[in-house]
């Protein structure tokens, strides 16, 4: 997530400080900051942040230790909330993932995550995208960025990045073609019921 910022308001010490977060000085005064909420950043991201008023929040992440810091219900308005990046898997890839492959997940990981989406979220898993979107767009959060990869439905074949893999990334296009009338009119809901 990128957003410009007052450069007063951002010092370069400050900043090299929090991993996971960087930034670009731009001309007129201002200061692009960059940050990404990865589990092993949160607690420095999130008190950087929080100073300026933003936090993010990447509703899929969980883990048995910051599992509050991950539920919807417990978002401060001043919250920008997304169901995945570029650098993850899509919704789908990441509910249907099996260890190995591109996961570094393991089997026990796999299952805490999916019963707790199940339990937290009601579901049973079908459409886990729409499932996720949903909580997206219901939570008191001021932003919620959806990849069109999960708009879509799509699974691992439409990652976009993996990191640290050299080639074989930034592949996935859309087309107009995939944004059916369905898909549409379920997304035009969503975001109308929830005020968005």
């Amino acid at each position: 997530f990128t957003l410009e910022v007052p450069a007063s308001d951002v010092s370069d010490t400050e900043l090299r400080a929090v991993d996971g977060v960087t930034g670009v000085r731009r001309d007129g005064g201002t200061f692009e900051l960059t940050a990404k909420e990865l589990r092993h950043t949160v607690p420095a991201v999130l008190a950087f942040l929080e100073r300026r008023a933003l936090r993010l929040a990447e509703l899929r992440t969980h883990s048995a230790t910051l599992e509050d810091v991950f539920e919807p219900h417990t978002f401060p308005r001043e919250r920008v909330v997304y169901t995945g990046t570029h650098d993850n898997d899509t919704t789908v890839g990441w509910w249907n993932s099996d260890v190995g492959g591109d996961s570094t997940r393991s089997l026990e990981d796999i299952e805490k995550e999916q019963a707790f989406a199940r339990r937290y979220l009601n579901t049973d898993g079908h459409e886990m995208h729409w499932t996720l979107m949903r909580a997206a767009l219901a939570s008191v959060a001021a932003t919620v960025l959806i990849p069109m990869q999960d708009i879509l439905g799509l699974g691992n074949e439409a990652r976009m990045n993996l990191p640290g893999r050299q080639a074989g990334n930034w592949k996935f296009r859309f087309t107009w073609e995939q944004l059916t009338p369905d898909i549409a009119t379920r997304l035009r809901d969503l975001t109308r019921l929830y005020d968005r």
